[in-house]
């Protein structure tokens, strides 16, 4: 990967998942059908809410570092937004140890 301005680079990762979060509405919108047909059942909110978690799981599974190299910057902003979660690369090293 090459190197550039951190700034830039957010920038460049925020348009990426902006625009993988549109291409998975959609494909949502084209594919996906209820029993009765319907694309989902209601639209106020909630519902809307509740399908953008869902992606959003779905890109921090694509998104999850492959490496340890930044783990001490990962631990500092985790505690800086007061955060915690499972990375699932240590997940499965804790599966292959035991």
């Amino acid at each position: 990967m090459q190197k550039r301005e951190f700034k830039d680079a957010m920038i460049e990762m925020a348009d990426n998942v902006t625009r993988r979060i549109r291409d998975y509405s959609d494909e949502i919108t084209l594919n996906y059908r209820t029993k009765e047909g319907q694309v989902l059942q209601g639209t106020d909110l909630n519902g809307a809410q509740t399908v953008l978690y869902v992606i959003l799981n779905k890109l921090l599974k694509e998104f999850e570092p492959k490496t340890e190299n930044y783990a001490k910057i990962e631990k500092e902003l985790c505690t800086f937004f007061d955060i915690s979660y499972e990375r699932e690369i240590n997940v499965k090293k804790e599966e292959e140890l035991s």
